[in-house]
C-alpha cells in the first residue's frame, strides 16, 4: 500500500517497487484492490497498473484480478472497464 501511495498520480517508479509487488499472489492483489474505496480506487489501480506494466507475470495476474472483480457485478464491470484491455 505504501508503494501505491508513493506512486499515486506519478508517471515513474523504481524497479525495486515492481519487484516487491511482483511477490504478491493473485489473491493478495484481489484483496488489495477490493480494499480501495471511493475516489482512491481509480488512482491506486492506475498506479498499480503502471508498476505492473514492466513485469509480464504481474501484469497478467493484475488482468486476471480485474476480470474477477468485474465478474462480481454489472456495476463493477462498468467501473473497471476503463482499466481492461
Amino acid at each position: 500500500m505504501e508503494i501505491l501511495k508513493l506512486r499515486l498520480g506519478a508517471n515513474s517508479y523504481n524497479t525495486s517497487e515492481v519487484e516487491i509487488l511482483a511477490r504478491l499472489e493473485e489473491d493478495q492483489i484481489f484483496d488489495l484492490f477490493m480494499s480501495f474505496k471511493g475516489e482512491e480506487l481509480t488512482g491506486y489501480i492506475r498506479a498499480f497498473m503502471l508498476l505492473a506494466g514492466s513485469n509480464k507475470d504481474l501484469s497478467q495476474r493484475t488482468g486476471r484480478v480485474l476480470e474477477r472483480i468485474a465478474e462480481i457485478s454489472p456495476l463493477n464491470r462498468s467501473r473497471l472497464a476503463k482499466f481492461r484491455r
